[in-house]
């Protein structure tokens, strides 16, 4: 019975597609037939006598209306709505050709909003909401933050929650051989990692299993940027060696373009991890990922970590216990659950640092598309009142309310459905620029650094998904902005309208409670439009102030370039600063180069050393969190404020560098007091140091601090023989911390390096503790993994002409010196703070385009509103003007009714703009999110802005013959 009702369902359906189909068929048919009925019923009335002309009128009459038959004819076809909706179609294009501005205005408007939300949902989707490109990636979760090699075996043992497991520990390499010599980013991943994320490379192969034992053969897998950008895309590299930190490795496959499970790396190698490396519980340099087990939830998975988290903390209190007795110098540190187990699901992970990003500037495209629409709206509703006779017309011979709804609905989402397709080319345009556009400028909405690359960008793609968003924004914005008109205008006055000559009836202008449709539209776009102002002025203001921040030095004509030195190939200190004191001596003599210095870490480069210090006759300063440059930047992730637990930090603390002597001259920093550094400042001399003005007032307020000694980290006692500026170590944003300077030419246990015969090596009570590594990137930069550390010095070079124009003579004379000496950054230090200042002028140049679009369509809105009301009130501002009223009191009868409307967006818009302007916190510098100057300039240059749109139709009122006025009406 239910098959039979299916297949009856089924012919009638196909029984209706066939009439369809046939429609122009049945059309002619249903022609001729009324023609044929027609024409026998005048046959019949001539044969009775009567004339042709009455004849064919009696039968007409005795017929009825031709029309509405062949209307309820046609309903019985079905699809007439189809049919109706064709004619609303034909109808509302025919309309839109002959009102091209109306139609011009309306579409760009809708063009504009829906473009710029369907780029942020092809970016929102690719990054956001599109699962990650590996099987069962929804049960992908990273473990911990860096972990051990024992802790990583240890879970393989004691849990229950994951079917995979598998870790990964950064390493860069140095590729030499080919071209030019090159720094490359590396990972080292065990054997379970391609598996467990269901990777197969593009050319060749995985690696084997044999591949990851230690004595294995050295194998590469190189990522498809690599492939094409340095090997020209060969497709015989498979199978070939490349020479990497002077060892052959060969080439066994190439990833995929879409592997970005780590998108800066550029190469893979097998980790073999031995017994040794798992004893090695104080080395953590592992990241683990894991699949949660089919069925087991993120919750259930945590319940796990936090049963295995006590046999795992007690195992490593007596490993501490083991090592403090035996007096090893490093010592393992204590169990963190929150940092070793803490579950945190991949896709999460990955996106966690965009999401708010993209949330906000969904806001903004959001406002701005809202600002579009009441625009809009209002251009539908000064259309309509326009077309009021004509609807009067279709509603006086039969039409019903819902098919005029229906007539005015259709033209508006016609509209919208238009200007959704310029749209969506307008977001197609916007993501090919993305694409292109240099990642690094994309913000993050904190104070952390910009980001090198916005994780899964190559997926971004105007997609099936990204056009039915734009289709259905499209649809939703028609029926919204056309709404208000179809209902206001749907039911006319029939009396009023059908008059012969009758002026169109519409609301006016009124500020209480009964505000006309219009005016509530203006007040909302003034309102969406101050919040968006208000957001592109703070940011405006932040720049400005982080721009008066002087950074310590002078960065115009001087060029940095760094320089890695290998432990395998510089095995000890003494090379390294051999080949530094040639080159800066060859640099030096360059035409056009005023000085080099070099150091081992440079200004706003991110990276720096800290160090416990006891100051000579000072035994009783504590550390402050004062001695760390927080400013207004949150504190770096890896490392606690000094004196707070697991610091490592008791006493006072400071930031240190290894600097040439002509270092400060270089670098362009005042010398405040005493000296700097001398070429006799070297191994077996007197220890000196310069420090700055922060560590000056810091630990010798009212003194003078030459002459004074300092220990560092317990080591040995140096003599302060200068004081020279503070430079922003980190950020500009940054306060200037407590910082001194040692010669880099005079070793010292501090950073690593022996002394010598010439200082007193110290015991090992006074050597535990050392200062750490402080890192405000997630890259260590000071040290490669297995084959031993590395050394890093930057250079600078002070010219008299451009610094561009002597990089490549640089980059030469570096090869001259070591044809295999790679040369990590090259570039001027204006272009560092260029880099630092981009996503702030990102950030700006986001708000501000949108911000000054919503102000161009709140203007337009504005003025269209006054525009149409001063042409209904020509007979009113006729009669005033005959009655005797002066043209400054018609222009501030108009002026007024727009600033009024202004204000009371305004005031709107301050509230809405005290509420939602506090997400932008996070990127401001100097500048509160409710700034009164800004809200206060904002709010004037909005009323400045709506003055001049009601000036100029106060201005055409002010010209209104009252003769002609009163005889048109």
């Amino acid at each position: 019975m239910v098959q039979d009702s299916r297949s009856d369902a089924r012919m009638i359906m196909r029984e209706k597609n066939m009439k369809f189909l046939r429609r122009q068929q049945r059309e002619e048919e249903l022609e001729a037939e009324i023609r044929n009925h027609l024409d026998e019923a005048i046959r019949d009335r001539i044969e009775r006598g009567e004339s042709p002309d009455e004849a064919r009128a009696n039968a007409l009459r005795e017929f009825g209306n031709v029309g509405l038959v062949k209307e309820v004819t046609r309903e019985m076809w079905g699809w007439g709505w189809l049919e109706r909706l064709g004619l609303d179609l034909r109808f509302g294009l025919r309309m839109l050709r002959r009102n091209p501005a109306f139609a011009l205005a309306a579409i760009l408007s809708l063009a504009i909003g829906i473009g710029a939300n369907t780029a942020l949902f092809s970016v929102a989707n690719a990054v956001l909401w599109r699962p990650l490109p590996y099987p069962h990636a929804e049960r992908l979760v990273r473990v911990g933050e860096w972990n051990s090699a024992a802790a990583l075996a240890a879970l393989k043992q004691k849990q229950r929650a994951f079917d995979g497991l598998a870790a990964w520990s950064a390493r860069d390499f140095m590729l030499t051989g080919h071209r030019a010599p090159a720094h490359l980013k590396g990972q080292r991943i065990t054997p379970e990692l391609l598996p467990l994320l269901g990777v197969t490379p593009q050319m060749g192969r995985a690696f084997s299993a044999e591949e990851f034992q230690r004595e294995g053969a050295q194998v590469v897998l190189i990522s498809d940027r690599l492939w094409r950008s340095r090997f020209s895309a060969d497709l015989q590299l498979v199978g070939q060696a490349v020479t990497l930190d002077q060892q052959r490795y060969t080439v066994v496959g190439v990833l995929s373009p879409r592997f970005d499970f780590f998108p800066e790396a550029d190469l893979l190698t097998p980790l073999a991890l031995t017994a040794q490396d798992i004893r090695q519980e104080n080395y953590y340099n592992l990241g683990i990922v894991a699949r949660l087990k089919p069925g087991l939830t993120l919750a259930q998975a945590r319940q796990e970590m936090a049963r295995i988290a006590p046999s795992l903390a007690a195992e490593r209190k007596a490993l501490i216990q083991q090592q403090e007795q035996q007096e090893k110098g490093e010592i393992a540190e204590r169990f963190d659950a929150q940092r070793e187990l803490r579950l945190q699901p991949l896709r999460d992970l990955l996106v966690k640092d965009f999401r708010l990003t993209l949330l906000v500037l969904w806001c903004v495209v959001g406002f701005v598309l809202l600002i579009a629409c009441a625009n809009v709206a209002n251009l539908m509703l000064a259309r309509a009142a326009n077309r009021q006779k004509e609807l009067a017309v279709r509603a006086a011979i039969g039409a019903r309310r819902a098919r005029l709804v229906s007539q005015l609905l259709t033209e508006s989402v016609l509209m919208a459905l238009i200007g959704g397709a310029l749209g969506l080319l307008c977001a197609y345009l916007g993501v090919k620029a993305l694409l292109a556009a240099n990642p690094a400028i994309l913000p993050r909405l904190s104070h952390s650094a910009g980001l090198s690359t916005i994780p899964r960008l190559g997926e971004v793609a105007i997609s099936g998904w990204v056009m039915a968003f734009n289709f259905g924004l499209a649809l939703l914005t028609g029926v919204f902005f056309g709404l208000a008109p179809a209902l206001q205008f749907s039911r006319p006055d029939l009396h009023h309208a059908l008059k012969e000559g009758a002026a169109v009836s519409v609301k006016g202008f009124r500020l209480g409670l009964r505000r006309s449709t219009q005016n509530l539209l203006v007040i909302g776009e003034v309102a969406l439009a101050l919040v968006l102002l208000i957001g592109a002025g703070l940011l405006i203001r932040s720049l400005w102030r982080l721009q008066q921040i002087e950074p310590g030095f002078q960065p115009d004509r001087l060029l940095t370039l760094q320089l890695e030195f290998p432990a395998f190939r510089y095995r000890d200190e003494a090379q390294v600063l051999s080949f530094i004191t040639q080159l800066s001596e060859r640099l030096a003599a360059l035409p056009g180069i005023e000085s080099v210095s070099a150091a081992d870490s440079l200004p706003l480069s991110r990276v720096g050393n800290m160090g416990s210090i006891t100051i000579e006759g000072k035994s009783d300063l504590k550390s402050t969190p004062d001695d760390l440059p927080l400013g207004s930047a949150p504190p770096p992730p890896p490392m606690a404020p000094p004196g707070a637990p697991g610091s490592g930090f008791i006493g006072p603390s400071a930031f240190y560098s290894r600097v040439s002597p002509a270092y400060f001259r270089t670098l362009g920093m005042p010398l405040r007091q005493g000296r700097e550094f001398e070429p006799q400042d070297r191994r077996c001399s007197l220890p000196v140091a310069v420090i700055n003005e922060a560590m000056a007032r810091r630990y010798w307020p009212g003194e003078n601090p030459l002459g004074q000694r300092l220990r560092a980290d317990g080591v040995e006692w140096r003599t302060v023989v200068g004081v020279v500026g503070n430079v922003r170590r980190f950020a500009l944003e940054d306060q200037p911390a407590p910082e001194f300077y040692m010669p880099i030419l005079q070793p010292s246990d501090l950073t690593g390096s022996s002394a010598g015969a010439c200082n007193k090596p110290p015991d090992q009570a006074q050597v535990r503790g050392k200062g750490k590594v402080f890192i405000t990137e997630t890259v260590v930069m000071n040290s490669t993994a297995t084959q031993g550390r590395a050394s890093y010095i930057s250079l600078m070079v002070r010219t008299s002409v451009q610094p561009e124009t002597v990089a490549d003579t640089v980059r030469k004379t570096v090869w001259e010196l070591d044809r295999d000496q790679p040369i990590l950054q090259l570039s001027t230090m204006q272009a560092r703070l260029d880099e630092v200042f981009a996503p702030r002028h990102f950030n700006l140049l986001l708000f501000g385009v949108f911000a000054l679009v919503a102000l161009l369509l709140a203007a337009v809105g504005l003025y269209g509103v006054l525009a149409y009301s001063v042409a209904q009130r020509t007979h009113e501002i006729g009669v005033r003007l005959a009655l005797g009223a002066q043209t400054c009191d018609v222009l501030w009868l108009i002026v007024r009714q727009g600033l009024g409307l202004t204000l009371l967006g305004v005031a709107l818009g301050l509230v809405a703009a005290v509420a939602l302007t506090r997400v932008l916190q996070n990127l401001l510098y100097g500048v509160s999110a409710t700034d009164p100057a800004t809200f206060a300039g904002i709010a004037l240059l909005l009323l400045g802005v709506a003055f001049n749109a009601s000036f100029i139709p106060a201005q055409r009122a002010t010209k209104v013959d009252p003769m002609i006025a009163l005889r048109h009406e």
